[in-house]
């Protein structure tokens, strides 16, 4: 009987060890990947995967709401997904959300999809450069990786290259009979304990979650990549590549290189970034180069406003062109184009009145631009010579007045031959 109840006490010290032992706190990396892919979210997955491997966490999950957005970037997190050492679970959500375009390839490409609900997945029909339906060849080539995905993660590959070739897209409900999506989940908490228990095959290696109780590591996005995430915004690239006009042009109408100048440059610079990571029309981006060359040409040779409105009208037309119809997201406000399209016509009226005004004013300089300006005697004045310092220059100058002696202030009243009149100021 003593031998049975150390025996007991031993197997009961041994359960609370085991109990306690593998309750230390679990880590789940948590991401929230929303707005366009662009090379900033491929750097901010890639970093956060990453750091998940260093940890040695339990998980990833990927909180995804995306419209789309570039190919080659998308290709880089899809390619560390796939290669992550840690399970990655895509959720795409919170409710409402959705995962389009290149978010569907990536959400494919997870060990787990889950779905909150009201939330969509699907449309991954390319489009090119220039904002329309890809060629054959790059459907072809999109719908062999969707494909291959698919069938690594064990997906409907039917349904998958559907969603390249006829722009298929699907609820949180249809996805779960389709066998596109995994669970679906109403929150992270939710998603958490449903992935608790659930196996995943990683690097060929099984591995059973635990994520009841999980301790969350929320992994933000840099300033960095916070920065160039904005950029990579339709609206704000517009913006500021209308800023960037707007202080270059400038230029042409001052000479000279100045601050209106340099913020034009790095406003431009910025929107050239922006925008090569974003499917523009370039007919639309050639409508608003005329545009800028009938501004030009309206400060160099006026031609009554003719110029000016056919600048704001082509300007107009080509920010409503400038970003592909086949993405919605990507569209601008009209409301928008019209603010910018009168600042552009506002800004140019002004710069083109201050140019005619220019050109009728009488020219000053010289001496004659002297006058009424104050200086101070260098030496003693009198009728005859002297030299007075004005507007950083000395000059040669009289008085009709008594004597003026050196050191004296004063005030310049007019020009004769090369010698400016003073008097006392």
């Amino acid at each position: 009987m003593k031998h049975i109840a150390w025996l007991s006490v031993g197997l009961l010290w041994l359960e609370s060890v085991l109990a306690v032992g593998p309750a230390f706190s679990r880590d789940v990396v948590v991401m929230n990947l929303t707005g366009v892919i662009n090379p900033s979210a491929a750097s901010y997955v890639e970093r956060g995967i990453r750091q998940a491997e260093e940890k040695e966490a339990e998980g990833v999950v990927i909180m995804l709401d995306t419209p789309g957005g570039m190919m080659v970037s998308m290709d880089e997190i899809v390619k560390a997904i796939m290669n992550s050492k840690v399970p990655v679970v895509v959720y795409v959500g919170p409710k409402g959300a959705r995962a389009a375009s290149a978010g569907v390839f990536i959400a494919l490409s997870a060990d787990i999809v889950a779905m909150a609900p009201g939330t969509s997945l699907g449309a991954a029909h390319p489009v090119d450069l220039q904002g329309k339906m890809a060629s054959e060849k790059a459907v072809n080539a999109a719908s062999a990786a969707i494909k291959a995905i698919a069938e690594r993660r064990k997906r409907n590959p039917e349904w998958a290259v559907s969603t390249v070739r006829k722009s298929v897209a699907v609820t949180d409900q249809e996805a779960l009979s389709l066998k596109v999506a995994d669970l679906m989940a109403e929150d992270l908490d939710d998603l958490l304990k449903q992935l608790d228990g659930r196996e995943v095959i990683v690097q060929k290696t099984p591995k059973k979650l635990t994520t009841k109780g999980a301790n969350l590591i929320q992994v933000e996005m840099s300033q960095r990549e916070r920065f160039l995430q904005i950029l990579g915004d339709p609206t704000v690239a517009y913006v500021l590549f209308t800023l960037g006009l707007l202080g270059i042009i400038y230029e042409f109408s001052a000479p000279g290189f100045g601050f209106p100048g340099v913020v034009g440059a790095i406003c431009m610079i910025l929107a050239l970034y922006a925008l090569n990571a974003i499917t523009v029309s370039i007919a639309g981006l050639i409508l608003m180069i005329v545009a800028v060359i009938m501004f030009i040409m309206e400060i160099k040779i006026p031609s009554h406003g003719a110029l000016t409105i056919g600048g704001v009208i082509a300007f107009a037309l080509g920010s409503l062109m400038l970003f592909s119809p086949h993405v919605p997201t990507f569209r601008l406000s009209l409301t928008l184009v019209v603010l910018m399209s009168v600042l552009m016509a506002g800004f140019f009226s002004f710069v083109v009145a201050k140019g005619l005004l220019a050109q009728k004013a009488a020219v000053v300089s010289g001496r004659e631009a002297l006058v009424g300006l104050t200086g101070e005697a260098r030496t003693k004045l009198d009728q005859f010579d002297g030299l007075v310092f004005a507007a950083g220059e000395e000059w040669s100058a009289w008085t009709d007045e008594e004597t003026i002696p050196k050191g004296t202030r004063v005030k310049i009243i007019g020009s004769e031959g090369n010698r400016i009149k003073v008097v006392k100021a």
